[in-house]
């Protein structure tokens, strides 16, 4: 008996994922990721729902020992223009298993081994076969499967085919968002003064200029950042970072 063919478009993190249920169901998976290096180290943190965590682990998706960070709380804090000290507004329960967008891709990537996974095969399109199953093109040519998954993010190929219509929109407000040394917490701090003057820059430049965000991958993301930046590290999303 044939087993069922899967085609997933994007080896990220819901790719991974998508390869290590589709060869526990006994399917023949074959991921195609565009990059051609390793993932490992792209973005930052990311938070697992305790009950997600759990039954991932159960499921044997992740091991047991992959660090997490338990948090159970969300403080928001608020600053009067010209002050130096805050004040909290609220207090929230807001438990979550924080975690390294690395460390969980490792993990998942390590136990995704039932199939293929293919590096630097960006997929251009995704289409129907005439025998009624779903076709991936990339460079190499074109491969027909009976299942295609799309997993490849906001500038997505499934998505165009399905819904071609749709455009992701931006928000209309800026997240600069990374992790920082506990050192530099601290406003007084020469490094923490550094960085929320960095911050400021980074967003005034992003707001004066406001970039096309949705035809932007990781690559110019990073490039306008260190241009806006003017070659100052900070510890911002992505590879423009300082250990």
């Amino acid at each position: 008996m044939t087993r069922l063919r899967i085609g997933v478009v994007g080896g990220s993190i819901a790719g991974c994922a998508m390869a290590i249920a589709g060869a526990r169901a006994g399917a023949d998976v074959t991921v195609h990721e565009r990059s051609d290096g390793t993932l490992q180290d792209r973005g930052f943190g990311i938070v697992i729902p305790p009950p997600l965590h759990q039954e991932l682990v159960a499921g044997g998706y992740l091991g047991a020992d992959m660090p997490t960070a338990p948090v159970a709380t969300r403080v928001w804090l608020a600053r009067a223009p010209g002050r130096r000290t805050a004040r909290e507004l609220a207090r929230q329960q807001a438990p979550v298993a924080a975690c390294n967008w690395g460390l969980l891709w490792r993990a998942l990537r390590a136990n995704a081994q039932g199939g293929t996974y293919h590096r630097g095969r960006p997929v251009g399109s995704v289409g129907r076969a005439a025998s009624g199953g779903a076709l991936i093109r990339t460079a190499d040519g074109e491969r027909e499967y009976d299942i295609v998954v799309g997993a490849d993010g906001h500038r997505s190929v499934t998505r165009e085919l399905l819904a071609p219509g749709v455009r992701p929109v931006p928000a209309g407000y800026l997240v600069w968002r990374g992790t920082i040394p506990a050192t530099a917490l601290s406003e007084r701090s020469a490094e923490g003064a550094r960085l929320v003057g960095l911050g400021r820059r980074l967003g005034r430049a992003f707001v004066e200029n406001t970039p096309d965000w949705p035809a932007l991958g990781p690559a110019e993301v990073e490039a306008l950042s260190r241009a806006a930046l003017d070659g100052d590290d900070s510890y911002l999303y992505g590879s423009v970072q300082r250990q």
